[in-house]
């Protein structure tokens, strides 16, 4: 069986995850030892961890991504990669990024850095 739950810190910020660990306690000191995660920006020292529910393996990502969906959280990712959101900021900051070296927006190859002479600097 698969835990979904919750922690809230003490600010009122919340984080959705999942686990197949048997106490929750064990899954929040993962979360604390881990800094790459988007529970990193709750305050993990003053925070507690609730159990929402528990389902089977192989709906896992769909009840999570139902969690995700219906309460404010800090979660970057769904549970299927970026949120819809986060996608489309990183669509457009990649468009611009490219967009400004030129050359071709959706491959990135022929932009103007290839076109540089290497005898330039001789």
């Amino acid at each position: 069986m698969v835990k979904i739950y919750e922690i809230i810190d003490c600010n009122g910020l919340r984080y959705i995850g999942s686990t197949t660990q048997k106490y929750l306690c064990q899954r929040l000191a993962g979360h604390r030892s881990n800094k790459n995660c988007s529970s990193s920006k709750l305050d993990l020292d003053n925070c507690h961890i609730n159990l929402l529910e528990e389902c089977d393996k192989s709906v896992r990502k769909v009840r999570e991504q139902y969690w995700i969906d219906h309460l404010d959280c800090v979660n970057v990712f769904n549970a299927n990669g970026l949120n819809k959101e986060r996608r489309r900021i990183y669509n457009r900051d990649r468009f611009r990024y490219l967009y400004s070296w030129g050359g071709d927006l959706y491959c990135g190859y022929n932009n103007n850095l290839l076109q540089i002479d290497v005898n330039l600097f001789n």
